[in-house]
């Protein structure tokens, strides 16, 4: 049976501003870096999710600015403004779809870290690189992952269409 997140209402959460609720449904502090509330922040705490789907959701499904970690197994991400996930944090995935996303699935940066297994990455597409996967500084491990059909049309680099590293 899947679950699908409407409301998380993440608690202990440091003090960072005012709560609010995003067009997402979720609560969380902080503003975002890009246009678009994420439907889960996580910041400094963890998230795991199961049998879950994260969708259309007007900033990526889940960020985090300051060292979160999430995992997740048997979830489905797709339709979200701004990706999956993106941010600085732990990434741990298994069994989970990543499809039809306008900007790049995953964008990881700085001291995040992904490990992901039995993984689809399919139709994400992004104007830059890496419609599946852009990742700044973050290391990067895909076990027995798809990655197909993902793009990045409007940039000015040749390849990494589908996934991008960058030191």
């Amino acid at each position: 049976i899947g679950v699908q997140v409407d409301q998380i209402t993440l608690v202990d959460q440091p003090e960072r501003g005012p709560d609010y609720r995003t067009p997402g449904g979720a609560i969380g502090a902080g503003p975002t870096d890009r246009d678009g509330s994420p439907g889960v922040r996580i910041q400094q705490h963890a998230l795991t999710a199961h049998d879950c789907e994260f969708r259309d959701n007007e900033g990526s499904a889940c960020d985090s600015l300051f060292d979160g970690q999430i995992a997740a197994e048997r979830c489905w991400f797709h339709d979200n403004a701004f990706g999956a996930i993106s941010g600085v944090m732990t990434v741990e995935l298994e069994d989970s779809v990543f499809e039809d996303h306008p900007y790049e699935a995953l964008f990881l940066w700085r001291t995040a870290s992904l490990v992901a297994r039995r993984c689809v990455f399919r139709r994400n597409v992004t104007d830059d690189l890496g419609g599946a996967i852009l990742s700044y500084g973050a290391d990067i491990t895909l076990e027995d992952c798809l990655v197909e059909d993902n793009s990045s049309p409007g940039s000015a680099y040749e390849g990494g269409g589908a996934i991008t590293v960058f030191d």
